[in-house]
């Protein structure tokens, strides 16, 4: 006996693959939105870590901003620390003086010399920023009649202030003076003693010579 075999209708089959296509159509319309939906995603992302990216260089940027202005305080406080104070000889007693012409009197004994702006040596203070400073000056007599001292703190080569004793008796006389003045930086402080005058110190250290930064300009 001969099997038949059936055979749907064209038209059913036409309605099979449309349905199909229209369901694959479906499905990538879904994953376009899918696709999209991720692309905007990564947009934003990436956005987010530009923005990120610029507040940290903004925040690195404040961070060394704050480090330099940190090691400027650092800088300017070391330098607002300013000051010394020395006496005349470092051991003994005696005279200094008398010397035919002005003689810048070096005051060798050093009590104190924050910021090493005095030199021991020459006996010069050199100031390092520029500002208000404050000098002391101090010079002892000892008890012999008719004897002067006399001293004067000067700037660069003007006088400024003078400490002068004429002793009459037997008495030890002595004599001071301070000033306070305005410094550039470089300028220099020292004392003469003057000409035909003695000055005199000992271990008790009467003559000294001193100053200090004020404040800073």
């Amino acid at each position: 006996a001969q099997t038949l075999t059936h055979t749907p209708p064209i038209e059913a089959r036409l309605r099979e693959t449309e349905a199909q296509l229209q369901q694959l159509r479906t499905e990538n319309q879904e994953l376009q939105k899918k696709d999209e939906e991720q692309a905007r995603k990564y947009e934003e992302l990436q956005k987010t870590l530009q923005g990120q990216s610029e507040e940290l260089r903004v925040l690195k940027d404040r961070s060394n901003i704050t480090e330099d202005k940190v090691e400027d305080l650092r800088k300017n406080n070391e330098v607002r620390k300013v000051a010394f104070s020395a006496a005349l000889l470092t051991t003994g007693e005696g005279h200094v003086g008398p010397f035919s012409v002005e003689t810048t009197l070096v005051f060798a004994k050093i009590f104190s010399n924050i910021g090493s702006a005095y030199n021991p040596i020459t006996g010069i203070f050199t100031a390092p920023v520029k500002g208000i400073y404050e000098f002391k000056l101090f010079v002892y007599n000892q008890a012999t009649p008719s004897v002067s001292s006399g001293a004067s703190l000067h700037k660069n080569e003007e006088r400024l202030v003078t400490a002068y004793s004429h002793n009459d008796s037997s008495q030890h006389v002595s004599s001071s003076n301070s000033v306070i003045v305005q410094m550039e930086v470089g300028d220099v402080v020292f004392v003469r003693l003057w000409a035909n005058r003695r000055i005199f110190d000992s271990k008790h250290h009467h003559s000294t010579f001193s100053g200090h930064l004020l404040y800073t300009m």
